[in-house]
């Protein structure tokens, strides 16, 4: 068992994975179920992995334990001129500094609701929240993995054998709302991406922290209308609908949303909603009637009245 103290400041940010994403995930995937040995904590990693797909650090809890990960690559190179043992000892800093984090972020925002640490980091960066740490750790494991042209590095400690003291900003609120701001964008790219599930998952976090609006549930009912779930999707604009029966812009919008739709029930939702704009919004004149004044006119006769 190692004993580190830790004394650093902090000022976190965020810099999105944009290459080789799954070779990452891969490679901290293959560490994960042939070298941790333990079921709960195996499947928290895969919980975090799982969460941040294209990100190359990770940070979690699972009963009793902190963890953290990390993946650096290597070239053939960095092999030749003998810099292996370097860039090992840079993975598992990267993943013992994931694991600090974790711990500061959850001690200082868990109580809020927010539950996340990748989110809690991009959060807190978002807010430009910047503090001290000050911290001792008693690390149950620390090792280092070579996986094909990567490095996996992964850190344990029992959550009690983790002691930070932070101090600076404390700004709860902002990060609350940036944590709101980073799940929301989240939730936005997996609709587009066709990822309706991965979308309620992170639209849960939101609602565990009692961050969700109205609004995210317009995008919850666009959830349902993918997934092809019309008894959820009922539900949803039932909800919406509750004290705002005659909006007709309100109804519009929700013709627009379920209108893509494909299943019969979803067709005669639709229906029942655009029949609910017509009659509280009716159109000037129906298709019969432009076509009976039409042939009025041409015959010379006033239009019946």
């Amino acid at each position: 068992m190692k004993h580190i103290l830790i004394s650093l400041t902090f000022v976190l940010f965020f810099v999105p994975m944009i290459y080789a994403q799954n070779l990452n995930r891969q490679a901290v995937e293959t560490v994960i179920a042939t070298k941790i040995g333990s079921k709960t904590l195996e499947t928290a990693m895969l919980d975090a992995l799982k969460r941040h797909p294209n990100a190359e650090r990770w940070s979690g809890i699972d009963d009793k334990q902190i963890f953290g990960l990390s993946v650096v690559t290597f070239t053939d190179r960095d092999v030749q001129d003998g810099d292996i043992r370097l860039i090992r000892t840079t993975a598992r800093l990267i993943a013992a500094k994931e694991m600090l984090f974790a711990k500061v972020l959850l001690d200082k925002y868990v109580e809020t609701g927010l539950t996340d640490p990748g989110l809690l980091r991009e959060a807190v960066a978002e807010a430009s929240e910047s503090f001290n740490v000050r911290a001792e750790i008693s690390c149950q494991t620390e090792e280092t993995f070579i996986e094909s042209d990567r490095i996996v590095g992964f850190v344990v400690a029992d959550q009690t054998k983790v002691v930070a003291t932070m101090t600076g900003q404390d700004r709860v609120e902002a990060v609350r709302v940036a944590y709101q701001n980073v799940v929301t964008r989240r939730a936005k790219r997996l609709i587009v991406e066709g990822k309706h599930l991965e979308a309620l998952n992170a639209f849960a976090e939101l609602r565990q922290a009692k961050l969700l609006t109205r609004e995210h549930r317009f995008d919850i009912l666009r959830c349902f209308v993918g997934l092809d779930q019309p008894t959820d999707a009922a539900k949803i604009i039932t909800s919406l609908i509750d004290g705002h029966a005659e909006d007709v812009v309100l109804l519009r919008r929700l013709v627009g949303i379920t209108a893509a739709g494909e299943s019969s029930q979803f067709r005669q939702l639709t229906h029942k909603l655009h029949a609910e704009v017509e009659r509280l919004d009716p159109p000037d004149s129906t298709p019969e009637k432009v076509l009976e004044q039409l042939l009025n006119e041409l015959s010379g006769q006033s239009p019946v009245q």
